[in-house]
């Protein structure tokens, strides 16, 4: 279960970033199961960008499935499992 994330980072970013602007970042964690990661952060009112658990069948991508949220201030962060 994650219980809380300190970053380095003190500003929140503005509400409108999108993955495309040249300020956007996100850090990614890697999980072992996605699903109950997802549904744990839900039951703790965790603020998502994704609609859900999305899976992936590109091996480029070096991940199978994943989902984005946000931290507190706003910043994305993406949870991929392997």
């Amino acid at each position: 279960m994650i219980v809380g994330i300190n970053l380095w980072w003190e500003e929140p970013f503005p509400a409108d970033i999108r993955a495309d602007d040249i300020v956007h970042w996100q850090t990614t964690l890697t999980i072992r199961n996605a699903e109950s990661a997802a549904q744990q952060l839900r039951d703790a009112r965790v603020s998502f960008v994704s609609t859900g658990v999305a899976e992936f069948a590109k091996e480029q991508l070096n991940f199978k499935k994943g989902f984005l949220i946000r931290d507190p201030d706003g910043h994305a962060l993406r949870v991929t499992e392997k």
